[in-house]
């Protein structure tokens, strides 16, 4: 977190790191969460299953991930649908360590649907934003990219 952040500042600084070549200064900065509302959803849903929830004040799929350390819904700004992608994001938690607690790779082993039904949404918080964009804080993003130039390629 503090890597990226410290990237983010000053990947535009061309006196940040003079000899790493030209600056290019990204938009948009994100951080990635699971609400803590979504994560008492989560909780529930394991229960209704009979199964121990996944986030919890002891041991979760990162560590500890009582919802309550989460930040609130309110404080969400994009919701990505990755419903379609959630067998292939189980795999990569599967296959990092770092990344899950891979005593807890149990927890993943739940009907298809109900997988993307519970971890089919991916939620975000815009912390930096330098489009020069209006943002009217009611709307969620669904798109990461909005705001962000394209540019075509040749």
């Amino acid at each position: 977190h503090e890597v990226a952040v410290r990237a983010f500042e000053a990947a535009g600084d061309a006196d940040a790191y003079p000899d790493a070549g030209s600056v290019w200064q990204p938009t948009k900065l994100y951080y990635t969460i699971t609400s803590r509302e979504r994560r008492s959803e989560i909780n529930e849903a394991y229960a209704k299953m009979g199964l121990a929830p996944p986030f919890s004040a002891e041991i979760g799929f990162q560590g500890r991930g009582d919802p309550g350390l989460s930040p609130a819904i309110e404080r969400v700004t994009s919701v990505i649908d990755v419903g379609p992608y959630v067998a292939v994001w189980i795999a990569g938690m599967r296959a990092h360590a770092c990344q899950m607690n891979p005593d807890l790779d149990a927890l993943f082993d739940i009907p298809k649907e109900r997988a993307a039904a519970l971890f089919g949404q991916e939620e975000f918080i815009l912390v930096r934003d330098v489009t020069g964009r209006i943002r009217d804080g009611c709307t969620l993003e669904t798109d990461l990219f909005t705001g962000v130039g394209r540019t075509s390629r040749s």
